[in-house]
């Protein structure tokens, strides 16, 4: 996976916005959602008037100044982020989050300064996460409980 996709997985998690918007500032980025919206799906949730905004800024555009259209296409790929991804990214996303959850309960459990800097370490927890999720889509163990 490349960069493009972690930090869609991450903007679609927290639901920030302003990353959002940050985000979808460069055209490029609009353009490669569209193409993700076009693969996944996604495309079809969107009216027609919402379809020709985005496909008439990546066409046009080659930065977006108008905080009215930023705005426009914030509420936009809003919609439809959720329905941007693969079934393998949705799954890594849980296990990231179930993750997170277990160093948190650990974290409140016990006065250990390691679990406090391993449940910072976000490298580690998404590294986590992927070893769970690539044994459980090529079948090494099946779905664990302890999560």
């Amino acid at each position: 996976m490349n960069n493009v996709n972690f930090h869609l997985l991450s903007l679609i998690y927290c639901g920030d916005k302003q990353k959002l918007a940050n985000f979808l500032a460069d055209v490029q980025n609009v353009k490669k959602l569209r193409l993700r919206a076009l693969r996944f799906g996604g495309w079809k949730l969107l009216n027609p008037v919402e379809r020709g905004i985005v496909s008439t800024t990546v066409r046009v555009l080659t930065k977006i100044r108008s905080k009215l259209l930023l705005e426009t296409l914030v509420r936009i790929f809003m919609k439809i982020l959720p329905h941007l991804l693969s079934r393998f990214e949705q799954r890594l996303m849980q296990n990231y989050m179930a993750i997170s959850e277990c160093l948190e309960r650990a974290a409140d459990k016990s006065k250990d300064i390691f679990v406090y800097r391993l449940k910072r370490f976000r490298d580690y927890i998404m590294s986590e996460a992927w070893k769970h999720t690539v044994a459980e889509f090529t079948g090494a163990w099946t779905v664990y409980g302890e999560l």
